[in-house]
């Protein structure tokens, strides 16, 4: 497991010359899980705004909207964003939401917002990327989303996720669908 611990997210601190109390300590590791990553550009965020607090919402959105999403172009924003409304997704199932150039969808193989669940092929964002991307849900139409739902249930029904797909149809306002994927996965006697 590469997870930081408690003790380890401490001592990283003391690094970077930062002292935290123990319930910011605690805040630290429930919202970063001890992800390398993300403790790390939490010192980052505090080092360009020392006087907020280290797990500041707006300093965390500015972040990430600054130093990633801004770089990416609008279909793979448009994408992040579709993939956002999701509980996880694959990299079918992304390559299906994608409306650019397959080259740009290459760029975002190796993300080092998601993490990938082994022997299933699932990916889920790391939550608070998750939460900055929600935010980015202002971008999408109703038809957007509905689009999403749909495609994504369909991959869900594929892969016999019936509880997932059954969400995303519902979403998706296809009800014949939601029932077909229930008939299959829950049949009655």
């Amino acid at each position: 497991d590469l997870r930081f611990t408690r003790d380890e997210t401490a001592e990283l601190y003391r690094m970077y010359q930062l002292s935290l109390e123990s319930d910011e300590l605690d805040n630290v590791e429930m919202h970063t899980e001890g992800w390398a990553l993300a403790l790390h550009l939490l010192v980052q965020q505090r080092n360009r705004a020392p006087n907020t607090s280290l797990l500041d919402d707006i300093a965390i959105t500015h972040m990430f909207e600054e130093r990633f999403f801004a770089a990416y172009s609008k279909p793979q924003q448009m994408m992040l964003a579709r993939l956002a409304l999701l509980n996880y997704f694959t990299k079918e199932l992304a390559m299906d939401l994608y409306d650019g150039p397959p080259v740009e969808l290459e760029e975002l193989g190796n993300h080092p917002f998601y993490t990938p669940e082994p022997f299933t092929g699932r990916l889920f964002w790391h939550h608070l990327h998750h939460l900055f991307l929600r935010n980015k849900q202002y971008m999408l139409t109703e038809e957007d989303k509905r689009r999403t739902w749909k495609k994504a249930a369909e991959h869900y029904a594929a892969s016999g996720d019936a509880l997932e797909a059954i969400s995303c149809y519902r979403k998706s306002g296809d009800h014949i669908s939601l029932l077909k994927v229930i008939s299959v996965f829950a049949p009655v006697p």
